[in-house]
């Protein structure tokens, strides 16, 4: 499983609630304060401090890993909507077909628009903890490619 954006790792927290192994979690944290905090907080996951809109490099030696899942915590409303779009379709070759990238943000509507790229959009649930309540935007591959 691969977690993009994981700030202080409340997310992180609960994937690891649900019995995944912390070796079978890769996060990707841009901000070093994170990294660290994420390190000394969840021993045993693999915590790689870059840049989630450039994941060949980041992952490095990982970067032809097929993820089952994808959670994204990137604020991706602060990119504009043709980085947000390459980001989903990025994530989604990493992913076997059918497979979710699931995407938290604030905003009413989906990040990434619909019709741009061949993926789906579906708006799964939110969160009512979270002022603003946070949205679950689920993206799939529309078709093999």
């Amino acid at each position: 499983m691969l977690e993009l954006g994981p700030g202080t790792g409340v997310i992180t927290k609960a994937i690891l609630a649900t019995g995944i192994a912390p070796e079978k979690l890769i996060c990707v944290e841009f901000s070093p304060e994170f990294v660290g905090h994420l390190r000394a907080n969840y021993p045993g996951v693999n915590i790689i401090q870059g840049d989630a809109f450039n994941l060949d490099d980041t992952l490095s030696d990982k970067r032809d890993t097929v993820f089952d899942s994808i959670i994204s915590g990137v604020p991706l409303l602060n990119f504009p909507v043709h980085q947000r779009v390459a980001y989903i379709e990025d994530l989604l070759a990493r992913l076997p077909a059918g497979r979710p990238v699931v995407q938290l943000t604030y905003g009413p509507k989906s990040p990434v628009p619909p019709g741009l790229g061949n993926y789906t959009v579906e708006h799964f649930d939110f969160i009512l903890r979270n002022i603003p309540p946070t949205q679950l935007w689920i993206y799939r591959r529309a078709h093999a490619s």
